[in-house]
């Protein structure tokens, strides 16, 4: 099979339990946190207790984040493994 023929959808979330775990490094306020692969939205809902999280949105280039004005400011990025 030819990778132009492999569905790469949005299959490979990240799992709760991982989700989880991966916030457990970060300190109860841990201020802005960038999510630049959100897929689903697992990570960001758990990452939402503890900080503001910006993503892109659904079909937006992820460097469009760059015209944010927060743009490099970020505390944390944290995506998935």
């Amino acid at each position: 099979m030819e990778n132009k023929d492999i569905d790469w959808g949005d299959h490979f979330q990240t799992p709760q339990h991982i989700c989880e775990y991966m916030a457990s490094f970060l300190p109860d306020y841990a201020g802005l946190i960038l999510e630049p692969t959100p897929g689903k939205g697992n990570l960001v809902r758990v990452l939402e207790k503890h900080g503001i999280v910006q993503y892109p949105l659904p079909g937006v280039d992820f460097f469009e984040l760059e015209k944010s004005p927060l743009h490099n400011r970020y505390n944390w990025i944290v995506m998935n493994p």
